[in-house]
């Protein structure tokens, strides 16, 4: 129940799993950089990778100017953005040939 209804552990667990999601998008960017990818996927990588840094931002931007609404709402926007941009790398890994 601490887990999820202290609003302390639940700041710290938003922070760790914003720092570990960043970090593995930065990770796959990077090692993806010499893959032979195709236009659409290389785009779809760059994408999450920017979208990933943007969001990280508006956390920050977020706490560090004590939680005003149009920023938080962008930012809880910016996860639906990261989220999709997400989808759409899985897509394109759908159609590489085999």
């Amino acid at each position: 129940k601490n887990f999820f209804e202290n609003p302390t552990t639940v700041q710290f667990d938003h922070r760790h799993l914003a720092e570990s999601t960043v970090l593995l998008i930065a990770a796959f960017w990077y090692m993806s950089r010499k893959a032979p990818l195709p236009p659409r996927m290389r785009m779809a990588v760059n994408a999450l990778l920017g979208m990933g840094l943007l969001q990280a931002s508006l956390g920050i931007s977020t706490l560090l100017m004590y939680v005003p609404t149009p920023l938080a709402a962008t930012h809880q926007s910016g996860s639906l953005v990261l989220l999709s941009f997400a989808v759409w790398l899985t897509h394109e890994f759908r159609r590489l040939p085999k």
